[in-house]
């Protein structure tokens, strides 16, 4: 008997969110972290749906759209430097006052 014989694959998916949740948690950037937890909701999701887990359901369908929401935040450009990190603001301002425009 192999392992593949001893896990289901609704457990295979339960296992990737459960590991997309540990990389969200361990990230310092937001940018990966929305996508970690992106991640994470759908994998959970698909793996409380196969396994008819409604608290799961219920929480997923909660925290996916939200963190889709703010990923796309992350990914819209603003135009605002003050939302920029300080070291890319620096190098954004220092394109804007080029004496060559």
């Amino acid at each position: 008997m192999n392992w593949i014989d001893i896990i289901s694959w609704s457990d295979v998916v339960g296992y990737a969110g459960t590991g997309f949740t540990i990389m969200a948690y361990s990230m310092r950037r937001m940018l990966p972290l929305r996508v970690a937890a992106v991640l994470s909701s759908v994998a959970l999701l698909v793996y409380a749906v196969l396994t008819s887990s409604g608290p799961i359901i219920v929480m997923e369908l909660i925290l996916l759209p939200i963190n889709i929401y703010r990923l796309i935040e992350l990914l819209r450009p603003s135009g605002n430097l003050a939302a920029l990190p300080r070291r890319h603001a620096m190098v954004t301002s220092r394109v804007q006052k080029s004496p060559h425009q």
